[in-house]
């Protein structure tokens, strides 16, 4: 599709930054009461790079402890991909947003396709750049959108018919659970 492995390479990274160019832009452009806008556009797309950064975190945790050669042979960090896992969470947390957008329902179409389109061509590329398995990218997608469905659920309010994180500390210790209705 790419032509080249090189061209698959370079495709790759260009795609994962325009998914977080999307996601940057769809959240500067999500409503927000007047007086509170900067705070509430801060705390916005510091929960998205939270999210990436968390997620890089939990990709190269992985791939320390897997230690998966990867198919060009150019080193033992392949599962999970990385690029994959970036590019799901920001599709996901763009996904999340563009709901938001007071923007017609084709529109939110158009820009959610954009976004997992982004997120899908990232993963093939890296498979056609010999980069990863195909294993490589489907769990690294998958790592991406829990991390950013986590992050939207915890951090930027949700409605009630979502589960949501807890932590409650005491003097004699704590719970982390998870809470919501259904």
């Amino acid at each position: 599709m790419f032509g080249s492995r090189q061209n698959a390479q370079s495709a790759s990274n260009v795609m994962l930054g325009m998914s977080a160019v999307l996601y940057g832009v769809t959240a500067l452009a999500a409503p927000s009461y007047q007086e509170n806008w900067y705070p509430n556009k801060a705390k916005g797309l510091a929960v998205g790079v939270g999210a990436a950064l968390a997620t890089e975190g939990v990709v190269a945790g992985l791939k320390k402890g897997v230690g998966r050669q990867r198919p060009d042979n150019s080193g033992n960090d392949s599962f999970p991909s990385g690029h994959a896992a970036l590019t799901a969470v920001s599709a996901t947390m763009t996904d999340r947003t563009i709901d938001t957008l007071p923007i017609s329902g084709t529109s939110q179409f158009a820009l959610k396709s954009l976004a997992v389109g982004l997120s899908v061509g990232t993963d093939y590329a890296r498979v056609e750049a010999r980069k990863h398995y195909p294993s490589d990218v489907l769990v690294g997608a998958a790592i991406g959108h829990f991390m950013g469905v986590f992050a939207d659920e915890a951090f930027l309010g949700l409605s009630p018919d979502h589960f949501v994180p807890t932590v409650n500390l005491s003097r004699h210790g704590g719970t982390v659970g998870f809470e919501g209705s259904f």
